[in-house]
């Protein structure tokens, strides 16, 4: 079952509502849920049958695809930069491109105005807003702030609603949503004790069924809307961009142990892979944490299937 859930942000957000981070989030959300006890069976199930997490991305719009363009000359455009720097796409537009997605396609969704660019200080209008916070260190013994101890740190504003992709298990789907309900009152990432990291999302009207765009006909490749890590013996042919994750640990596994698991290569959403018939791929990472064989890094791919017309 493919559904779409919009997010309506309440609050700053600390930490990237990406894909392998909000899994983490579900699997803790079923630790507190249904006791300690039952996630191993939970990480074991999600090797057979995982739930697959898109990252969240501004409503009505999807990933940009990581392929080449075409020559740009002839073309008149301002700067070159700025088209190269575009981050989503119309969801719309670019879900009809899938049906025939080339560079030339593409290069004609990208000369669409009013898509999003990547701004010098970090901040993508229109989807992310950064706002200057100023804090005072404390002082634990009198229980009060400490005096010439002023610093300033960035909130992150999340600008509009935000939509995510998941794919779950027919017979996980009340679980799915029973995690989903202990993150929206729990909160999200980073600093969710003091507010951060807040959204809703109501099961009624903010969760639709969407399995007939994760199924053209006729599909040759797919597009990944999640971050992930391919499998051993991955071998297709394809284009991507490539991130550094360090992943953090959730507060009850970091206790005594170091909070943050080894670095990982993960492929970000928009790579694009040929495959004659889109299948599974991705893994549940093993071995990242030194003093914890049992901990898992989620690494797995949402893929959108597209029609390949480009020359491979």
């Amino acid at each position: 079952m493919f559904l779409k859930l919009t997010l309506h942000p309440e609050g700053p957000f600390h930490t990237p509502l990406q894909g392998d981070t909000f899994w983490g989030h579900l699997v803790w959300a079923w630790c507190f849920l249904a006791g300690e006890d039952a996630v191993a069976p939970f990480l074991e199930s999600q090797e057979r049958e995982p739930w697959l997490i898109s990252s969240a991305f501004p409503a009505g719009y999807l990933p940009r695809p990581h392929l080449p363009l075409p020559s740009l000359k002839g073309i008149n455009i301002e700067n070159v930069k700025d088209l190269k720097r575009v981050i989503y796409l119309p969801a719309a537009r670019l879900l009809e491109s899938c049906r025939s997605l080339s560079g030339e396609t593409l290069l004609q969704d990208l000369l669409i105005p009013a898509v999003n660019t990547q701004a010098k200080d970090g901040s993508t209008p229109g989807v992310v807003r950064r706002q200057l916070k100023r804090h005072t260190a404390i002082d634990r013994e009198k229980g009060g702030a400490l005096e010439h101890q002023l610093f300033e740190d960035w909130d992150e504003y999340l600008d509009g609603d935000q939509e995510v992709y998941v794919s779950i298990p027919d017979q996980d789907h009340e679980k799915f949503l029973d995690c989903l309900d202990y993150i929206i009152e729990t909160g999200y990432g980073a600093d969710r004790s003091t507010g951060s990291g807040r959204f809703s999302c109501d099961r009624q009207k903010d969760i639709l069924a969407v399995d007939n765009i994760f199924c053209p006909d006729s599909a040759n490749a797919w597009m990944s809307l999640s971050p992930f890590i391919p499998e051993p013996g991955f071998q297709l042919k394809g284009w991507y961009t490539m991130l550094t994750k360090w992943g953090r640990l959730g507060e009850p596994a970091a206790m005594g142990i170091p909070a943050f698991k080894k670095p990982l290569l993960m492929l970000n959403p928009g790579a694009v892979f040929l495959e004659a018939e889109p299948a599974r791929h991705g893994q549940l990472v093993t071995g990242v944490h030194s003093h914890d064989e049992r901990i898992r890094h989620y690494g797995f791919a949402l893929p959108l299937p597209l029609v390949w017309k480009g020359v491979a």
